[in-house]
């Protein structure tokens, strides 16, 4: 549920931010626009702030050392062989 009104709030605000954004530009100037938008911001600051809880902070765990996986090495490696050859083909083609 959360995700679904979340992405339903972003495409909201792509359809309606530009037309806003136009519209402020155009009847009160760009430094309107931006002062707008700083005080939006501010406002957003504001209630994240106010308004989100606290957490508690915990300690870091200790993880054992990060290693590349072992599985699909081999295809891997073959993989960057084959885009930096196209590459570099592309590249002296290109200089021809």
């Amino acid at each position: 549920m959360f995700s679904s009104v979340l992405r339903a709030q972003v495409s909201l605000a792509w359809v309606i931010g530009p037309p806003l954004a136009f519209a402020l530009a155009l009847g009160f100037g760009f430094k309107m626009m931006y002062l707008m938008a700083a005080v939006t911001f501010l406002l957003c600051g504001a209630l994240v702030w106010l308004m989100l809880p606290s957490r508690p902070k915990t300690g870091a765990q200790a993880r054992s050392v990060l290693e590349a996986p072992r599985r699909n090495r081999h295809n891997t490696l073959l993989l960057f062989a084959a885009c930096t050859l196209m590459h570099r083909y592309l590249h002296i083609r290109e200089e021809a």
